[in-house]
């Protein structure tokens, strides 16, 4: 059995969706992890223990184990504060692998600063290196410039990119999680493309299915006759979550026969003392939105919610908007389309990769309050369309996107780089 290490420092694969810092980057792991244990792999989760509560070892299933490694304080620590911590991470691992006596034939880091650590660990065990970066730097600040002012002249962004580029030209092989993250690798990174693997995100189908949307309604306490208007995923102003409750201002105004009858629902994001610091923040600025525009009490913030429960959300949706000024590739259409909810989404980076336009979705220009507004509108007024998304996306995931799909076609990824690196075991 071949022995594989998944490096993911700054989430937690474990932790609670909707929180700071965890969501579409802590289902892919999740998920792969466990689809790569079915295959017959070994596999060995690493990320940083960040609490005090927490276990520095969990097993999920006989093969495949999570180990939170000690780097600063037990505590949270955004993702951009980690560096002066990196060296540490990389110690314990190297010292839990000696403890272990573990074997790797690879490893798989996640994001650029897990990158780093992993580039470090690959000289040390002369071990080979697949990547995935999950966002890239001069991608984010390409599809951000025109949102808020920022500069490619910073230290925090001069470092990442350069780290990224290093990454890219020393790893064995990048899995890509969509053709334009490929794209982008080519243009700005001058990457060697015969080292670049195309393999998108998936999703659980076994946990997202349709349930009754009845059923569903009961499970979360939503009104049962009303429509409901879905947003899922962290909760932070690049989701574009202001831009949504815009849309759906517009939508009342220009139709105001939805309005006694529709209901915002925004899940994600701690609510009271759990919240962090700018979560909070954000999360009172949208409610001041929402009460401006006159929305207010037709919108519900239900928090955080858990992995096992968000499929009663989607089911209990007529539709899901996801209203990103950036997406890399974006998760959650996936398990909107699972649950047979019709999907809008912004027409920006990975995104047009799962929600095919007219087929398995709609998608609208980027930051445009009205045409999420007429969007909505037809998708919760013609039953004829909202049949055509719901059929088209739910044959999208079961054929293209399921893990056990996702899981093969990395595993090859893998098969093909240790053939290449000299077939170590």
């Amino acid at each position: 059995m071949k022995r594989i290490a998944l490096v993911n420092v700054h989430c937690d694969p474990l932790e609670q969706l909707g929180s700071a810092e965890a969501g579409g980057q802590n289902v892919y792991v999740y998920h792969l992890a466990k689809a790569l244990g079915k295959l017959g792999f070994q596999v060995d989760v690493f990320c940083r223990l960040n609490s005090r509560s927490k276990k520095e070892r969990v097993r999920l299933t006989k093969h495949v184990q999570f180990i939170r490694l000690k780097a600063g304080h037990r505590q949270f620590i955004p993702k951009n504060k980690l560096g002066p911590l990196l060296p540490e991470f990389i110690s314990n691992f190297l010292a839990w692998q000696k403890q272990e006596k573990a074997e790797y034939c690879l490893l798989h880091s996640h994001y650029w600063e897990a990158g780093w650590v992993t580039l470090q660990l690959k000289s040390i065990l002369n071990v080979p290196q697949v990547h995935t970066f999950h966002s890239l730097g001069i991608m984010r600040y390409n599809a951000l410039k025109g949102f808020r002012e920022q500069s490619l002249d910073t230290k925090e962004i001069k470092h990442r990119i350069a780290i990224e580029r290093d990454i890219t030209h020393k790893a064995n092989c990048i899995v890509s999680t969509s053709t334009y993250e490929r794209e982008y690798l080519e243009k700005h990174y001058a990457a060697n493309l015969d080292h670049v693997r195309v393999v998108p995100c998936g999703v659980d189908l076994i946990r997202f299915k349709p349930i009754d949307r009845h059923d569903a309604r009961k499970k979360i306490g939503a009104p049962d006759g009303d429509k409901i208007i879905l947003y899922a995923g962290r909760v932070e102003w690049r989701k574009g979550i202001g831009t949504l409750i815009l849309g759906v201002h517009k939508l009342f105004k220009h139709h105001p026969e939805l309005r006694g009858k529709t209901w915002l629902y925004i899940v994600g994001g701690n609510l009271g003392r759990k919240a962090e610091p700018e979560v909070r923040e954000e999360i009172q600025r949208l409610k001041n939105v929402c009460r401006d525009y006159g929305i207010r009490d037709r919108t519900v913030f239900t928090g955080a919610v858990q992995q096992e429960k968000l499929h009663y959300y989607y089911s209990a949706a007529n539709a899901c908007v996801i209203p990103s000024y950036y997406e890399p590739f974006g998760m959650v259409p996936l398990e909107a389309m699972a649950c047979k909810v019709p999907v809008i989404a912004s027409d920006t980076g990975g995104l047009p990769y799962t929600v095919r336009d007219g087929k398995s979705g709609l998608l609208v220009p980027v930051r445009n309050p009205g045409a999420i507004a007429n969007t909505l509108e037809k998708v919760l007024t013609n039953r004829e369309l909202d049949e055509k998304l719901i059929r088209g996306g739910r044959e999208l995931v079961k054929t293209t996107f399921s893990w056990r799909i996702i899981a093969e076609q990395v595993a090859h990824a893998y098969e093909r780089t240790i053939e290449k690196a000299g077939g170590k075991k």
